[in-house]
């Protein structure tokens, strides 16, 4: 019998582990400082599972948007708006019956990084919520730290 609730237990720990490890695998993020038209920019790369999903920073009603946080001097966080490099979809959605914001394969955002200087370190988080057509995932906030 004890051998039962030790299978069970196992096996209810393996399900909770294999979902945590896919949750990590559908949307990968990337950050990296570049050079455009002779502007410094913060660009934040989200690598998204075919299949799957992630919302617009202006997405009203419905899934939870993508923010962005930057580290101040002080330490507090602000919330930033990043400019939306990638064309989003803009439809209904059955599962928040709502219209919705979304991207879908790769989404990139980019930040002006004016006034930091050469040797600066720009931190700070994005929170992010990932869907299917039938699921959503929690929200997930991934850190970064980039340095200019």
């Amino acid at each position: 019998m004890k051998l039962k609730y030790y299978l069970v237990a196992i096996l209810l720990m393996t399900l909770s582990l294999t979902q945590s490890v896919a949750q990590a695998d559908i949307v990968k993020w990337t950050f990296e400082v570049e050079t455009v038209d002779e502007k410094t920019v913060l660009k934040a790369t989200a690598d998204i599972m075919s299949g799957w999903f992630i919302y617009s920073q202006h997405t009203d009603d419905g899934p939870i948007p993508t923010s962005f946080e930057l580290s101040q001097e002080s330490g507090e966080l602000n919330t930033t708006v990043f400019e939306e490099q990638t064309i989003p979809i803009k439809n209904y959605s059955e599962l928040f019956e709502a219209e919705v914001i979304k991207f879908k394969d790769e989404a990139i955002f980019t930040y002006s990084v004016e006034g930091y200087k050469s040797g600066d370190t720009i931190s700070g988080s994005v929170i992010y919520m990932s869907c299917d057509k039938s699921k959503c995932l929690p929200p997930k906030s991934v850190d970064f730290e980039v340095k200019i």
